[in-house]
């Protein structure tokens, strides 16, 4: 009947709000509290050539991918990465550095985390 169409319709619509809801959710617990803390170093970019720039950025948008989908609310933060680098450039073309992605760093890793905190 069009009543039962409508209220299985309504009922769907409902799931679906309620996974982006839980989705949005976990991506931004990821953001500002997740653990574990991955960072992802970027300093090599003097001994690299332009593909690689390209793929690096690549890599760290299939990074951020695997984490959003991952059950597991790991922060990702990426180091080296300022003017001076060409991945930067190439991972604000892939819309990486768009707020609450990911987290952004302009020192080295050793700079921005104390030793005991890296494995």
């Amino acid at each position: 009947t069009p009543e039962e169409k409508e209220a299985f319709l309504a009922e769907e619509r409902q799931e679906k709000t309620a996974q982006r809801l839980a989705f949005e959710a976990h991506c931004k617990k990821a953001y500002e509290s997740g653990r574990p803390r991955i960072a992802i170093n970027c300093s090599f970019s003097a001994i690299q050539a332009g593909k690689e720039f390209t793929s690096l950025a690549k890599q760290i948008q299939l990074c951020h991918t695997a984490v959003k989908n991952s059950p597991v609310a790991a922060q990702l933060h990426v180091t080296s990465f300022n003017e001076d680098n060409p991945v930067t450039e190439c991972a604000e073309q892939l819309g990486l550095t768009k707020p609450g992605k990911l987290h952004f760093h302009e020192g080295d890793y050793w700079e921005v985390f104390k030793p005991e905190e890296l494995v």
